[in-house]
């Protein structure tokens, strides 16, 4: 979503490419791992070619909306390049650390309702080849709720 808008993001393949790219933003996410969360065991002999693929589309789609975010190629594989509080997993957790400054003063649950609608890595769990195991960085945020 940028401005208000769903951007199209094309299949499932480059959905979860770019929940890969996001979970781990402003990190090299090594083709080689990309090409695991899209088939897990069994790619096929043209995975790379087709994840340098995904990768061109996300990146029209991204331009086209005039999003702030790039992917940009960088061995071993590719990084997505996001301003500062663009990333809704930064948001998350700003809106985790002022909820627990509030804890103490007002144990309603309300303010922590905000995290939880941030957090939901849907863009892999709607993709028909998800695994647990693609969404690399929800341990890191699962426990958050501490």
């Amino acid at each position: 979503m940028h401005n208000g808008v769903e951007l199209d993001l094309g299949g499932s393949r480059q959905r979860v490419v770019l929940a890969m790219l996001g979970l781990n933003a402003s990190r090299v996410m090594p083709t080689e791992q990309l090409i695991d969360a899209v088939w897990n065991t069994e790619p096929p002999t043209t995975a790379r070619a087709q994840i340098q693929i995904c990768v061109s589309g996300l990146r029209k789609v991204l331009t086209d909306a005039g999003a702030p975010m790039t992917i940009r190629t960088r061995a071993p594989g590719y990084v997505l390049e996001v301003p500062s509080g663009e990333l809704d997993t930064e948001q998350f957790t700003g809106l985790v650390e002022a909820a627990r400054g509030h804890v103490e003063v007002d144990r309603s649950p309300r303010r922590s309702r905000p995290c939880a609608a941030r957090w939901r890595c849907g863009a892999a769990r709607r993709s028909p080849g998800y695994k647990a195991t693609s969404c690399a960085g929800v341990p890191r945020y699962s426990t958050a709720r501490g």
